[in-house]
């Protein structure tokens, strides 16, 4: 908070000044705190994909949302200018995560029965090639400065290296003994790739030059997902077991904040236009939203994300101001507008039409997440703020009964 002193020779203050000085005292303290918007999540439609949907990614050249859907064996890709399915690619078996290279314009996708790595071409929306990874491979990250692709072999405990030139596992990185790594992150600010381990509740950092590990930092239980905020040269590091956001920097590689969330948290998206990270949850159809600013908690908003109460991914569309959240349970993927204009996103009837039933029954199923004229949820001004409001108005009624003290005992000359 800015503290402003606001100094007035005593042989000026009068009866008529003092009022004039507490306004002014009142603003000059009005405007020492920070302004803070009234944050608005807004659902804008939900679009029907395959069955299971699982991993989604956003492809940043073509403006679409590419969908694992895990049952079956197919890959659904979203216009995010039409919110609508344009393709559906069939791919191998159990499809889980996947990851878009911008270099190659291509969006490679996890496939776990068969250990495999599917790559896809976003100008012809189909496979062409495959690469064998590890066994049971769950996760995967790009890294744009070596132009490879990091994967998760969870039950070998190791880390596939795939270069996106020969499409070709070029390394392969051994975890911590007892590790099931379940989520990564690419930092490119440092070329390091955080990969989170369940079940030693750690982090395991790896350099993209040596494909070595350089550290290993204990988090909070159970951590199942990770995001590099390119802002704040941090990593976000999202538990499911007690509801915490570690956050790592990536200068000191040393957890410098922890975030209670609340309802658990299985993934996370960075908002880079907001500084913002959006927290899914494990348990309902609640978002949290964290400000990178001071690693606290923004609010909660409930936007009908994961109707059926079992939101899987999340992906940040940074050309439309956008989430896209699947949903195991619905065979949905909920688009989210970030919007922090209190005026709601346009849902038309035009947009309205390009969603299938399945959009009108989910929105229908959550009545108290909108109103009659939007889905907006609004999270009110944090109460550090109002806290501050409060100290600032103390110190005005302290201010005048100082003033009114004077005035009874100090006699003041006429000018």
């Amino acid at each position: 908070m800015v503290v402003t002193a606001l100094l007035v020779p005593s042989h000026r203050i009068s009866m008529k000044s003092t009022p004039l000085l507490f306004l002014a005292l009142f603003l000059l303290a009005m405007v020492s705190v920070p302004f803070v918007h009234a944050l608005t999540l807004s659902l804008v439609t939900t679009v029907s994909v395959g069955g299971e949907p699982n991993g989604v990614a956003y492809d940043s050249a073509k403006g679409e949302i590419f969908v694992a859907n895990e049952q079956s064996n197919t890959v659904s890709v979203i216009s995010d200018s039409t919110n609508a399915v344009v393709a559906t690619i069939n791919v191998g078996t159990y499809p889980l995560a996947l990851a878009y290279d911008s270099a190659k314009g291509e969006v490679f996708v996890v496939e776990n029965s068969a250990g495999v790595v599917g790559v896809i071409s976003d100008s012809t929306n189909t496979v062409v090639a495959n690469v064998t990874a590890g066994t049971s491979p769950t996760g995967i990250a790009y890294d744009s400065g070596k132009g490879e692709l990091f994967v998760l072999n969870s039950n070998t405990n190791t880390v596939s290296v795939v270069s996106d030139v020969s499409d070709a596992v070029v390394a392969t990185v051994a975890l911590p003994a007892g590790s099931y790594p379940a989520g990564l992150a690419y930092d490119s600010a440092k070329g390091e790739v955080f990969v989170a381990d369940t079940d030693v509740s750690m982090v395991s950092i790896i350099s993209d030059s040596t494909n070595a590990i350089v550290a290993n930092v204990q988090v909070a239980q159970d951590p199942v997902d990770a995001v590099y905020d390119s802002a704040k040269g941090e990593v976000f590091v999202a538990a499911d077991f007690d509801g915490n956001l570690s956050v790592i920097s990536d200068s000191t590689n040393a957890v410098v904040a922890n975030v209670s969330v609340p309802n658990g948290a299985q993934a996370v998206a960075y908002d880079s236009a907001k500084g913002e990270i959006f927290v899914l949850p494990e348990f309902n159809q609640d978002i949290t939203v964290v400000s990178d600013s001071n690693d606290a908690t923004v609010g909660t908003v409930s936007v009908g994300a994961g109707i059926n109460g079992e939101p899987e991914a999340i992906a940040y569309d940074s050309a439309k101001g956008e989430l896209f959240v699947s949903d195991t349970a619905s065979n949905v993927v909920s688009v989210i507008s970030d919007s922090s204009s209190s005026a709601p996103p346009s849902t038309s009837a035009t947009t309205a039409s390009t969603s299938s039933a399945a959009t009108t029954s989910s929105l229908n199923a959550a009545p108290s997440t909108t109103s009659s004229s939007s889905s907006s949820s609004s999270v009110a001004i944090s109460s550090s703020y109002l806290w501050l409001l409060a100290a600032n108005a103390l110190v005005l009624l302290a201010l005048g009964w100082a003033a009114a003290k004077k005035r009874q005992t100090v006699s003041v000359p006429r000018v």
